[in-house]
This record gives C-alpha cells, structure tokens and sequence, in this order.
C-alpha cells in the first residue's frame, strides 16, 4: 500500500504494509505499549483496558511497525482506544 506525504511541496510516496495484530507481531505491539506509555493498559470511557488483548492493525515499513491502532467493539460500536504514529521518521 502506498501513501503519499508532502514534503516542501514534493510528493513523496511511502510504502507501508498493513497487517492486523496477531500471534506473530503481538510482543512487539505490547512491547511498544510500555516503551511509549509505560504500560499495556488503556483508560477509556472510565474503565481500564487491558491493551494487550486488543484487536487492531500495524503498519510496515521495512521489517519495523511505524504505526499502529487499536480499538474495541462494544455494543456493536467501534471504539478506537490508540492510534500511534511509533517510529515514522520523514525528511
């Protein structure tokens, strides 16, 4: 998948890889829990989430996850609890 970033009025085309959260790549989304917010549970709407039983997607680039989201569904309503940009370094 590509996107497209403008850069002192240039397009510059990034590709990432979307991939839902999994077996493989769950360490290494719970691990960036803790590095950026210092634990693995999330407070939304009063309650406390534990994040590293989320569903949600990462995006790749280069082998890396530069980003990455999570949500809930409850009452048959998403509810996004975290979108991170982890890593994602332009020029």
């Amino acid at each position: 998948m590509k996107f497209v970033k403008i850069v002192n009025d240039k397009e510059k085309y990034i590709d990432y890889e979307i991939k839902p959260i999994n077996q493989k790549n769950r360490k290494e989304v719970n691990e960036i829990l803790i590095e950026e917010w210092e634990e693995t549970n999330i407070i939304s709407r009063g309650k406390i989430i534990d994040g590293t039983k989320l569903n949600g997607f990462v995006a790749i680039q280069d082998r890396k996850i530069v980003g990455l989201i999570t949500y809930q569904i409850e009452n048959q309503k998403y509810h996004y609890m975290l979108i991170m940009d982890c890593q994602l370094e332009m020029s």
